[in-house]
């Protein structure tokens, strides 16, 4: 939509100089709808590539193996997390001072509740989004479900903590 609006108006700018043409607004409009355009192209150009993912006709994964955590999404590039950069907390096991004000009531609740239907705070190294939010919005299923799909990883990494090494 945006692309089209900055066509429809671009198309009509005239740069040459005539009695007629008011070469500063072209310019200025110019100057305005570039950023627009070029946002749009931008924002189009996202909105292909999980277009495209969604029509993947290969095989989407989260794949966690004793070496690391790798993302699969088709179109977009893999993205593979080594285990040693990994931080995973259960939020029991956290200070209140690191947990944010939307994760509270989580963390008040019993550890075995945690530890059974919840998955933990899973960070990498360098990372902005924690991974395990991200798994929540890629996965189908309930957290439970997903929990419990990655109980074996949760538990290797937990058992063998690499985050010193």
């Amino acid at each position: 939509m945006l692309l089209f609006v900055a066509y429809s108006i671009l198309s009509h700018l005239n740069f040459t100089p005539n009695a007629v043409s008011n070469r500063i607004t072209d310019f200025s409009l110019l100057l305005i709808l570039l950023p627009i355009a070029l946002a749009g192209l931008v924002i189009g150009l996202g909105g292909c590539r999980w277009l495209v993912t969604g029509c993947w006709p290969g095989q989407l994964a989260i794949v966690a193996s004793t070496h690391s955590l790798t993302f699969h999404l088709g179109a977009m590039p893999t993205q593979r997390y080594p285990i040693d950069k990994l931080t995973i907390r259960y939020l029991f096991e956290m200070n209140t001072d690191e947990i944010g004000e939307d994760l509270i009531y989580e963390a008040l609740l019993p550890q075995e509740k945690q530890l059974a239907d919840m998955l933990p705070l899973i960070e990498a190294a360098g990372g902005s989004k924690p991974l395990n939010i991200t798994i929540l919005n890629l996965c189908s299923g309930t957290e439970r479900q997903i929990a419990a799909a990655l109980k074996p990883f949760i538990d290797y990494q937990r058992n063998n903590d690499h985050s010193d090494s």
